[in-house]
């Protein structure tokens, strides 16, 4: 465990400013280039014992980054479009700020909620949104079925339903597109 700690932080501490430039020129703000930068080192912590030569560790930040940018862009597309249709916004309005709080805000409850739920529900849950692994790969990575993954996902549906708005919910689902899916 120390050596892999010690193998991330090296990497980490000469990456980060050249990872941070990157993405800040592709996003519209500073939060959002610090949240997906954050994303990308959790992303590359789950992985590092797969990483075969630590001194090309930058290209693989690259990708993950570049991922969760695309990831990112669709995202705010998505709430736009809700926030159109649900009335909160006008066609061509383009109101960075009732996203932004929106966004925020949704996110925040989201974590609450995902808090509270019991670990092994929240892991998958996260294994899902945040890694896109099928139902049968986390069936296998945690020695279940995939029938069982399915049924904590949909509970983990259940109690976000129970505690965000429609609109709310239906970003979140539709931002984890496939959730429900394979």
């Amino acid at each position: 465990m120390y050596q892999r700690k010690h193998q991330f932080e090296k990497i980490f501490l000469s990456t980060k400013d050249l990872l941070y430039g990157y993405i800040r020129k592709f996003t519209e703000s500073e939060h959002d280039a610090k949240d997906i930068l954050q994303q990308t080192y959790i992303r590359f912590w789950s992985r590092i014992d797969e990483l075969k030569d630590p001194d090309n560790a930058l290209p693989l930040l690259y990708t993950y980054s570049k991922n969760l940018i695309i990831d990112t862009v669709r995202r705010k597309a998505v709430e736009k479009k809700n926030l159109q249709q649900y009335g909160y916004m006008q066609d061509g309005e383009d109101n960075e700020t009732i996203l932004r709080f929106t966004g925020k805000e949704t996110i925040r409850e989201v974590n609450e909620v995902l808090m509270q739920l019991p670990e092994r529900r929240r892991t998958i849950f996260l294994m899902r949104k945040e890694y896109g692994l099928s139902s049968s790969e986390i069936a296998a990575k945690l020695n279940i079925s995939p029938r069982a993954v399915r049924r904590h996902l949909e509970e983990t549906v259940v109690a976000l339903k129970n505690h965000l708005t429609a609109a709310e919910l239906f970003a979140v689902l539709v931002s984890s597109a496939s959730l429900m899916q394979n």
